[in-house]
């Protein structure tokens, strides 16, 4: 064996050496700025920031492997137009703990940055969005965050695989959480007081495979709408109230809609303009308008329940066909229990329970 060189022996003893131990860098105890201390940091570095006041715009900006921690919810708050907290060319961010208030365009924005987490954040009154994640910034992670008075949608994922989980986002000025990606997740959110729908998405064209689950959506326009350029959406275990317009409207299709509990819609409860997508135990009660529509074709309806509604307990329009309408539930409609105004013999009716029914 040859004997080893001093440069191959420091070669190697670099290789074996343990990495260098993430630094922490201390806001204002060392930085006097946030912004100073992410320009300083390097990939693995904690910035940590005390409580108080901090009057910058943040910009995190080609970085990897960094984390953002406020102690106490420190509070950003800009000094100059534009967003709050700009992540941009970055990956694997993680911003957790603050406060951002007043901004004029976005309280915190991700544009091409891949994996980045944002949790336990309050953002409010913004200009535009609360947070939002464009399109080229997927796998974006917002969780437990709490949104106010944003003028714009409180939280939006133009991305794909968002997980938009725990979040709370109320008194906005127009959506409450926007899906526009593939493989998207909105899962146990709240959503109040918003102008307008609670949930959004289909936004662009093959909006695929989403989950929207456990969530609690109460004063909105339509409770969640599912736009034409959505297919694959599941939607499970949703409670909707007070809606201004549909509890849910679905269009696009092979939905699954499972489980939801629609009330006091001041229009339908579910408005299923869709097809090829079953509708199985959902409950609709006391809407003011219809309970169920199922105006699309080739749907499974089953086992729903439409109580108390001051329109038809069940509608089917003229057009809707080779839908299977099965072992539903109909009682005390203002209206009839079921209003079919489809063609005969279009729609196949197995063991529904309506005592009402026109024509």
């Amino acid at each position: 064996m040859s004997p080893k060189t001093p440069l191959a022996l420091a070669l190697l003893l670099c290789a074996l050496a343990p990495p260098a131990p993430a630094a922490k860098l201390k806001v204002p105890q060392q930085y006097p700025t946030i912004n100073a201390a992410v320009a300083a940091a390097a990939a693995g570095d904690v910035v940590l920031v005390a409580k108080g006041v901090y009057a910058e715009n943040v910009v995190v900006d080609g970085k990897a492997d960094l984390r953002l921690k406020g102690s106490g919810m420190p509070l950003i708050k800009p000094v100059a137009a534009g967003d709050g907290l700009r992540i941009n060319n970055s990956d694997r961010v993680t911003v957790a703990g603050f406060k951002i208030r007043g901004a004029s365009a976005r309280g915190i924005i991700l544009t091409s940055s891949d994996d980045v987490t944002i949790r336990d954040c309050e953002v409010r009154d913004t200009g535009q969005e609360g947070i939002i994640a464009f399109i080229g910034s997927d796998h974006a992670f917002l969780v437990d965050n709490e949104v106010r008075e944003s003028a714009g949608d409180g939280i939006a994922a133009y991305s794909y695989h968002a997980v938009v989980r725990g979040n709370r986002v109320l008194h906005g000025g127009s959506r409450g959480i926007v899906l526009a990606g593939w493989n998207c997740i909105a899962e146990d959110n709240v959503v109040k007081d918003m102008a307008g729908d609670g949930i959004h998405s289909g936004v662009i064209p093959t909006n695929l495979q989403t989950l929207v689950a456990g969530n609690r959506i109460d004063k909105v326009d339509h409770g969640i709408q599912i736009l034409s350029g959505a297919a694959g959406m599941t939607v499970i275990g949703n409670r909707i109230r007070n809606t201004q317009a549909q509890g849910l409207l679905l269009e696009g299709g092979s939905h699954s809609i499972l489980d939801n509990r629609v009330t006091k819609a001041h229009s339908t409860g579910i408005a299923a303009n869709c097809s090829e997508s079953v509708l199985a135990s959902n409950r609709m009660t006391d809407c003011i308008g219809s309970g169920l529509i199922v105006a699309g074709d080739m749907n499974t309806v089953d086992h729903n329940r439409m109580i108390g509604s001051q329109g038809y307990g069940l509608g089917v329009p003229v057009g809707a066909s080779d839908n299977l309408i099965s072992a539903n539930l109909a009682k005390k409609n203002g209206a009839y229990d079921l209003g079919n105004w489809a063609a005969p013999m279009a729609n196949v009716f197995i063991d529904n329970h309506f005592k009402t029914i026109e024509p």
